[in-house]
């Protein structure tokens, strides 16, 4: 604890206690003000809503009052008898099951011309004629007609009662699933699509405009009164299935099991222009060439009469087979859909709920009455009765549900526009009691439920609704806390000074120190403490120099020579090959094989403007390329999530040419760099000796001049090192064995054995980052280097073959391939193997990699006797141009970081060998587990 040391004082003592005194109610005065301020606007507003009258409305049963006027003719019975008969047998059957959507149907039977000439809401005839018992009634608007030879018997009775049913009251339960959700405005989107047009035999177009003329649009017409609608239509060449259809008698079928994932919703762009409407899709499906005919089977896996099924409240599909054998594309003429959208028809019959004559009676329409008519005014009326009942049964649970919600959770905000529009949806629904016709019911139970539907889903009401006051004291605790202890730890000091005695602030760490011309200060007195491991690392993190800034500070230190920060670059470029951006992969590939260039510069050109490099790619990037061509198959959804990944494997499997300019570094080794021609050689050598291999040169105009490698600076230093610095540096690094300068990389290395194929090569080059592995010897000799696999060695390899087997070829014989040829004709190593001894001197293993052409050289020990043929020894390490520039470097004053590029990208070598002696060692292939046989997952797309 810690006490002041100064005397206490009065205080009449303190000359500034007043003006103290004054900041502290100043404070206090603003605190207590904004309080009530920020209450009022913090205040959740909450409007009453009228509960007695949702709930009234709620208990409140809607009749909807129904005439059927009943006429006999040729004298068969009386007319008023068999309207009394009807109204007993209806009664007797209507509305024993309270569920029943149809129970709020009242229907009044009389003989024609008992009911009212004035009445507004729908009647009906029913019109008895003498004929045979067996012939079907005939419908046409709102009236049918029944035959009888009996007269007015049980048996008439009970058949016009049925037929009186099955018009008025049709069963919903079997169509609540299938029926579409009203809206009072639909998209149909009709939709022709090929399941692979490559095979011939397609649909190339079809009149469809002229079909929905014909044989739709009279439907569309009479569905008016209860939609509008608006129709759009596509014709696709490639939409694959989910699944491969089981072979059947003749052709192919699809069970009810594929059924359920017919629409391939990934592959097939069924979407709909931008509209909140919903979309009824109609899909006319013509199978591949390869696949015809395509039917469709039942539960018991026999072929169903109609080609054609219907997915609920999404729309309906027919699959159409073509009777021509030949591989010519096809156009569907107005007669050749006909079928085709009859089954359409029914099928958005069926979604909008339209009900069917019934069947068992025979009920027909009378094509003489109305030639043009395809719905009867019976099916009409039902259907706008229907849904207007659940929409008022929505509008009714949705109100409830916003009176329930606001009584329950007290910071839900109940704003005006949320209460005019439930007082609005209260006032339809109100006025659908009084409706008198089905079309007045509908509309305003359809306003009723959409004022309901946008109170609910209102943005101010819902925007606290997951905010409960739990998450308020975690909101305002960090906030008021902070500014609440100052001002009472203030108050209580200033009373313990007003009454002249020493401040106690308990077990604080704080002294109150007066002193006689300043004002009182609190003092926080720091306790040392240790540090943590992660405030160390933190210091350590933060210590790090930046990239590119030690040359500098060299300078000013005297570390650097200053006869090489004279010097430019100039003299190091060399030419570029450039190709647009637009070429495909392969073609850039067959480039770089036929200029025998490591690397070329990816142009990009717009309209009346210079040529602009846009990025690099060498045979690294053609290796990632292929290793993603043939394992596109395995990649997770997390991997597609990647633009240009997904936009590679997307082109790949719809076999379209992928541009070059998506394959730019996609090794992650060929970073864009350009500097300027007058930039120092010290520059250079710092952007090399952190891991970029190659930088581009600006000439005038934004314009590319050429290229400086990585490679061609090292051969810079080994030709010039006793001329570029005034001390003898340089010279005595190139004089100095690999073991003493301490420029090997130790094991692990990446490595694979003779026996892994090519393509666990490329993975193992893609996955690691690296371009080269080592080719170790298996058996009791492992860790004995074979030879090498470079990217350039796949690309000489693979690309040319133009075949998927390559992949699998294993690496002895590919080296066989690769090497050999080149020692015999190029009077190199016959085996060429490149590796130097850890005893080797830099600038001879500087030599071996420009001989050789390679980033990297492996360190191996001598060979032992017990080594197979053309063994190199046990491995030891590996060498790269950029470790020996990053020496070049450190011993020229300038910062290197060899490692900084490796780790971005997955730093860079991975073990796959682990040596435990010099004469005992272990080695693996780390594979990765999507690799597969290449012929299962493909292989890359060579053009030619």
């Amino acid at each position: 604890m810690f006490t002041s040391t100064t005397p206490s004082q009065t205080p009449a003592s303190y000359p500034h206690d007043k003006g103290r005194f004054k900041i502290i109610i100043a404070y206090w005065t603003v605190l207590i003000v904004a309080a009530p301020v920020w209450w009022v606007l913090t205040t959740v507003q909450r409007l009453p809503l009228p509960v007695a009258q949702v709930k009234e409305v709620g208990s409140k049963h809607i009749r909807i009052p129904i005439d059927v006027n009943v006429d006999v003719t040729d004298g068969l019975c009386d007319a008023t008898t068999l309207a009394a008969k009807l109204q007993i047998a209806w009664d007797k059957t209507h509305g024993t099951e309270p569920s029943d959507i149809w129970s709020v149907l009242d229907v009044r039977m009389g003989a024609l011309g008992s009911h009212r000439p004035d009445i507004s809401h729908a009647v009906y005839n029913i019109t008895v004629r003498y004929g045979y018992d067996n012939d079907p009634a005939i419908v046409h608007d709102r009236s049918f007609e029944v035959f009888s030879r009996s007269g007015c018997d049980g048996q008439l009775v009970d058949k016009v009662s049925s037929s009186l049913r099955a018009l008025l009251t049709p069963p919903t339960h079997n169509t609540e699933l299938r029926v579409a959700q009203y809206s009072p405005r639909y998209r149909l989107a009709f939709s022709l699509l090929n399941e692979d047009a490559s095979f011939g035999g397609a649909v190339s177009s079809w009149t469809v405009e002229r079909a929905i003329k014909e044989y739709l649009q009279p439907t569309l017409n009479e569905l008016n009164i209860l939609h509008n609608f608006t129709i759009e239509s596509q014709v696709q060449f490639y939409a694959p299935l989910t699944t491969e259809p089981v072979p059947a008698q003749d052709g192919y079928a699809l069970n009810q099991e594929q059924l359920t994932i017919f629409v391939n919703s990934a592959e097939w762009s069924l979407s709909s222009s931008v509209s909140n409407d919903p979309v009824l899709h109609f899909v006319l499906f013509v199978p591949s060439l390869a696949r015809r005919p395509l039917y469709i089977q039942d539960s018991q896996g026999k072929i169903t009469q109609f080609n054609s099924f219907l997915v609920p409240q999404w729309g309906g599909i027919a699959i159409l087979n073509p009777t021509s054998k030949g591989s010519e594309n096809l156009v569907l003429a107005p007669h050749d859909l006909k079928p085709i959208f009859h089954t359409f028809r029914r099928q958005l019959e069926g979604l909008l709920g339209v009900p069917a004559l019934p069947p068992p009676v025979g009920l027909r329409l009378d094509r003489g009455i109305n030639s043009k008519q395809v719905l009867s005014g019976w099916q009409l009326d039902t259907l706008l009765r229907r849904r207007a009942l659940e929409n008022i049964q929505g509008s009714v649970q949705t109100l409830n549900s916003i009176v329930g919600l606001a009584g329950q959770i007290e910071n839900m905000p109940v704003g005006p526009s949320v209460r005019d529009d439930v007082l609005s949806a209260l006032d339809e629904l109100s006025q659908t009691h009084n409706a008198t016709h089905p079309t007045q019911t509908l509309t305003h139970s359809a306003l009723s439920l959409q004022l309901a539907s946008r109170a609910f889903f209102n943005p101010n009401m819902v925007g606290l609704l997951y905010f409960p006051a739990e998450h308020k004291y975690a909101v305002y605790t960090p906030l008021f806390a902070p500014i609440a202890v100052p001002l009472v730890v203030s108050c209580k000091a200033s009373s313990y000074q007003s009454r002249g005695e020493p401040v106690p602030l308990g077990s604080l760490d704080i002294v109150y120190t007066p002193a006689a011309d300043i004002n009182p200060i609190l003092r926080i007195v720091n306790r040392p403490r240790q540090a943590s491991i992660s405030s160390v690392r933190s210091t350590s993190a933060h210590l790090s120099p930046p990239p590119f800034g030690g040359i500098s500070s060299a300078l000013e230190m005297g570390e650097l020579d200053p006869a090489l920060a004279t010097l430019d670059i100039s003299h190091l470029i060399e030419p570029v090959t450039e190709i647009q951006a637009n070429i495909s992969v392969e073609r850039a590939c067959e480039v770089l094989l036929e200029k025998k260039e490591w690397c070329v510069a990816v142009m990009t050109q717009a309209a009346g403007a210079q040529p602009v490099c846009t990025g690099l790619f060498d045979f690294s990037d053609a290796n990632a390329y292929m290793h993603l061509a043939v394992t596109a198959n395995s990649l997770t959804p997390e991997d597609l999530q990647n633009d240009r990944i997904s936009q590679i494997v997307s082109s790949a499997r719809l076999r379209k040419e992928v541009p070059v300019e998506l394959a730019c570094n996609l090794s992650e080794k060929n970073p864009l760099v350009m500097l300027r021609n007058d930039t120092s050689l010290t520059t250079l050598l710092e952007i090399f000796s952190r891991g970029t291999h190659r930088v581009l040169v600006e000439g005038p105009e934004q314009q590319v001049k050429g290229i400086i490698t990585d490679s061609a600076l090292v051969k810079y230093f080994a030709s010039n090192h006793d001329k570029i610095t005034t001390s003898p540096v340089i010279t005595q690094v190139i004089y100095t064995s690999l073991l003493d300068l301490g420029v090997i990389t130790p094991p692990p290395i990446v490595s694979a054995s003779p026996d892994s194929t090519v393509l666990d090569a490329m993975t193992l080059m893609s996955r690691e980052g690296v371009s080269s592995i080592a080719v170790l010897h298996p058996g009791p000799d492992i860790g004995v280097l074979i030879s090498t696999v470079t990217v350039t060695d796949i690309g000489q390899l693979v690309i040319p073959s133009e075949s998927k087997s390559v992949l699998s070829m294993k690496l002895g014989a590919f080296v066989s391939d690769i090497k050999n040829p080149h020692g015999m004709i190029n009077g190199e190593d016959l085996y060429p193997v490149y590796s130097v001894l850890p005893t080797s001197t830099l600038g001879y293993t500087i030599e071996k990699l420009l001989a050789t052409k390679v980033h990297r050289v492996f360190v191996a020990d001598e060979p032992e006797p017990s080594s197979p043929p053309f063994g190199q020894g046990n491995l030891k390490g590996v060498v790269s141009l950029v470790d020996i520039l990053a020496v070049f470097a450190r011993h020229l004053g300038i910062e290197a970081n060899p490692g900084l590029m490796r780790e971005r990208r997955r730093r860079g070598s991975s073990t796959s060998v682990s040596s435990t002696s010099t004469k005992s060692h272990h080695s693996s292939l780390r594979r990765n587990s999507v690799i597969g046989n290449p012929a299962v997952l493909g292989s890359p797309r060579i053009m030619t």
